[in-house]
């Protein structure tokens, strides 16, 4: 009869059937381990984009992302939290057509006239940024603007989320007590910043968040090296891949949110449909890793939503007059 055991003293929550799934390893790591190990990179665009800067100081500063004729027909604007870093490598495409700058500070959604209670920065930052991007975007007559974001931060909170941070309020002085409140400021934001785009004559794209995995592949892939891996390593990305039903349960408010605000001029991407398979939403497809940690994408993973961002993009343009 097959036995089962739990795997906890690593770290890792585990099934284990007659040994098939972990063992210790005796042998060095495989080829397919150190492709995934080498794939859960990050693409780091803060010294090729902002040298010397901490992230503080990167408000008001934009960074054409594929160094493009800066005259080029088309202009798009990349702003977000830490999100719409990683993101970026979707955006290659586009750079073959396209000039594209990118704005962004891990925990700052790009809402104009938003406060984040207990974030990463001053209380002024957030706010000051997306009023820079606003009207950086003016500025250089932009086309399209994709907002993304991890929206679950603010508008979502669990029995393991940290409950008073990283809520979001319309005034200095405060105002915010809940979750409930921080999603009233999120949909009151997030109207205020389309309609000031809308009139300057900018589409805007608005980017549900991805899948959000309970696991950092990275600290997964050192377990499959340390216990060892007897077979396809799949069936250990399936298992411990991010349960669709959960990360939808995650995603409601934001996701509902955004569906509801898409009008001429305001279109939405979604991707997960990219990440699903069977029930799971998995962290790593084709032997790569598409994540850099649990809710940022890899290179490798950003670049496969190329193609559905190339066409939104080129949907959402107009020809300029």
């Amino acid at each position: 009869m097959a036995s089962s055991a739990l795997v906890a003293a690593v770290g890792v929550i585990g099934h284990i059937s007659d040994g098939a799934l972990w063992r210790p390893a005796s042998r060095p790591v495989s080829e397919q381990l150190a492709r995934l190990g080498a794939t859960a990179a990050r693409q780091d665009v803060w010294e090729a984009c902002y040298p010397g800067l901490k992230e503080p100081d990167r408000v008001g500063q934009f960074c054409n992302v594929f160094k493009s004729d800066p005259s080029a027909d088309l202009a798009v604007g990349v702003f977000g939290d830490s999100h719409a870093e990683f993101i970026l490598p979707a955006f290659e495409k586009v750079g073959d057509e396209a000039v594209v700058w990118h704005s962004s500070l891990g925990g700052c959604p790009p809402l104009e006239g938003v406060y984040v209670v207990a974030g990463n920065y001053d209380t002024d930052v957030c706010r000051e940024m997306a009023r820079e991007q606003l009207r950086f975007a003016m500025e250089k007559r932009l086309d399209v603007v994709v907002l993304v974001g991890r929206w679950s931060l603010y508008t979502h909170r669990s029995i393991h989320d940290e409950q008073s941070r990283y809520l979001l309020t319309t005034s200095r002085i405060g105002g915010v007590a809940s979750i409930e409140d921080s999603r009233r400021a999120f949909e009151t934001l997030l109207d205020r910043t389309l309609a000031n785009y809308r009139k300057a004559g900018i589409a805007v794209i608005l980017v549900e968040q991805i899948p959000q995995q309970n696991l950092d592949p990275k600290l997964a892939i050192e377990r499959m090296a340390f216990f060892g891996v007897a077979g396809d390593a799949s069936r250990f990305v399936a298992e411990t891949s991010v349960l669709i039903t959960e990360d939808r349960e995650r995603m409601r408010f934001s996701d509902a949110a955004l569906r509801r605000r898409v009008q001429d001029g305001v279109s939405l991407l979604s991707f997960d449909d990219l990440f699903a398979q069977g029930d799971r939403y998995h962290w790593a497809m084709r032997g790569d890793s598409w994540y850099f940690d649990h809710n940022h994408l890899s290179p490798v993973g950003a670049r496969q939503l190329q193609d559905r961002v190339y066409e939104a993009v080129m949907a959402a343009r107009k020809p300029r007059g």
